[in-house]
């Protein structure tokens, strides 16, 4: 894996794009390494939108790691990055699964936001309560 990944700072074109999905691949199958095959298929996604299988696993790793807002950013840039009508279709669909799991991921934040600012206003003017957020 270390070997490919010097052959990929090297490479440049289409060569490099499909050195980065074997790459992808092996750390996925031999490495089991998740967040680094998603972050190589998050690179990947964009550069090459009409690879079914590489937003297959893309999706599914986002799915196992709790990434869906970042999966929501990268399949939008593949979608507006792809001439091919079907291929855009096929994004804004998965894309569009993953709503329901951005907007619990919104609300959440939200929740947050929503506790931090009731636990500083409580705090006063002392802002004792500000070192233990």
């Amino acid at each position: 894996a270390r070997l490919m990944a010097i052959e990929i700072e090297n490479l440049r074109g289409p060569k490099r794009l499909e050195a980065q999905k074997r790459l992808a691949a092996l750390t996925l199958e031999q490495i089991g390494d998740l967040d680094k095959t998603f972050a190589l298929d998050e690179v990947i996604v964009p550069l090459d939108p009409g690879d079914n299988e590489v937003r297959a696993r893309y999706l599914k790793l986002a799915s196992a790691l709790d990434k869906h807002v970042e999966a929501t950013r990268t399949l939008t840039r593949a979608a507006s990055g792809t001439k091919d009508p079907a291929v855009r279709a096929r994004i804004l669909a998965e894309e569009h699964r993953l709503l329901p799991a951005v907007v619990r991921a919104i609300a959440e934040r939200r929740v947050v936001v929503e506790d931090r600012k009731v636990r500083i206003l409580a705090g006063g003017p002392s802002g004792e309560n500000l070192r233990s957020l």
